[in-house]
């Protein structure tokens, strides 16, 4: 089919030169600066450090920072004067201490709040049960009073346990502490504690969450509508063409597991019906995942798989008596070690639901008709591009 085929050409031809992106990151790096500015602020109190905004109220802003901070460690008394600056020309503020709990090395900083600032949150909370050793995270804090550089390499994240994030870095120092540690989408999924290269340590955003709510202070981060990562774990089934064989049709159904940097991997069911041939198979392959736009992913994919291929053939009949000729067929059944490749597009039409575009092409060993039968011209074959539409439902967090 051309116009399938130009289909599959073209989306494959765009997500190639797009392969050296960053996964999931449509946002460009000034938004990152701009985000990071109106989420981190700098604070100077028992020590120097940063502040991770968290929630708005009618008249104050929530901030939340490491407890050592604002609070002496021996005495467990809260400095006398805390300043909080933000870097987006909104300028320096006063802020109080309004609770703190030295065994989570956390507290809670309340400011004034302003005309300029912010009227939500930005929805920039990340997936801490996505992060695993190797995943790549970023800190930004104010290391020796430099506030909101953006580290030029990944840091890694080393383990967790307990609500605690441990990370390799060579970016942190003294002023990192409670900032924001940030995944590979500039989504907060830690608050720096402690800052010795080359390892650093951050209380998980959901421990924080959790202490938050106990303290009654508002928790305003929230997930994207439309995950920037994509999907951790998605399902698919698209109706494909040509599949004008039989009543059911040619269809697929696949799930897909994310990886990390764009690498995923998935297992598939695959029926194709052209005419005078049935292919029934599972396979499994891997994709790589590209975000043109934060609603539309590219996925080319190759799989690797086992089928079933049934065909029939013409082995001769008669003719009745009103001169029409009555077939007899023979079925020939085979199995076959196969492979495909293509592409989906996926269009994200709310939270966790997507419309898919899926163009793809098999080859397996079909089965031979025996030489003499009737219907030579009807040997099956199976060298046509498919194509469909169908739905993704997906699992983010």
């Amino acid at each position: 089919m051309k116009v399938s085929a130009l289909f599959g050409f073209v989306g494959v031809a765009l997500a190639g030169p797009l392969l050296a992106q960053a996964p999931g990151s449509p946002e460009g790096e000034g938004s990152v600066h701009e985000m990071s500015r109106t989420l981190v602020a700098s604070v100077s109190g028992v020590e120097e450090g940063a502040a991770v905004l968290v929630g708005l109220g009618r008249d104050s802003l929530f901030l939340v920072t490491a407890g050592h901070v604002v609070v002496d460690r021996v005495s467990g008394v809260p400095a006398g004067e805390v300043h909080v600056r933000f870097d987006d020309g909104r300028g320096v503020r006063v802020a109080k201490v309004r609770a703190f709990d030295l065994d989570l090395d956390l507290a809670v900083l309340t400011v004034r709040a302003e005309p300029a600032d912010p009227r939500r949150i930005p929805d920039r909370l990340g997936d801490v049960s996505a992060l695993e050793q190797g995943t790549a995270v970023h800190p930004i804090g104010c290391p020796n009073t430099r506030c909101h550089v953006t580290p030029v390499s990944d840091d890694r994240v080393q383990g967790l346990s307990f609500g605690l994030i441990e990370f390799q870095s060579p970016a942190i120092a003294p002023g990192s502490s409670g900032g924001a540690l940030f995944n590979t989408e500039w989504e907060v999924v830690g608050v720096l504690l402690s800052t010795e290269p080359p390892y650093g340590i951050a209380l998980s955003i959901d421990a924080v969450a959790r202490r938050l709510r106990d303290w009654a202070v508002p928790f305003q981060l929230t997930y994207s509508s439309i995950p920037r990562a994509g999907y951790r774990v998605s399902f698919s089934s698209a109706a494909l063409v040509p599949g004008g064989g039989d009543e059911l049709g040619s269809g697929r159904v696949s799930m897909v597991r994310r990886g990390s940097a764009g690498m995923s991997w998935h297992v598939s069911g695959l029926r194709l019906a052209p005419e005078n041939l049935r292919v029934l198979g599972v396979l499994g392959g891997v994709g790589y995942e590209v975000a043109l736009w934060r609603r539309l992913r590219i996925r080319p994919l190759v799989e690797v798989g086992f089928a079933t291929i049934s065909s029939q053939y013409d082995i001769g009949g008669w003719v009745d008596d009103t001169g029409e000729y009555n077939e007899v067929f023979r079925r020939l059944e085979a199995g076959s070690v196969g492979w495909g490749y293509g592409a989906n597009a996926s269009v994200v039409l709310l939270r966790g639901l997507a419309l898919d575009v899926q163009v793809g092409k098999w080859s397996f060993a079909t089965p031979v008709i025996p030489a003499g039968a009737q219907s030579v011209e009807a040997a099956p074959e199976l060298d046509d591009w498919f194509w469909g539409l169908g739905l993704r439902y997906g699992i983010a967090n």
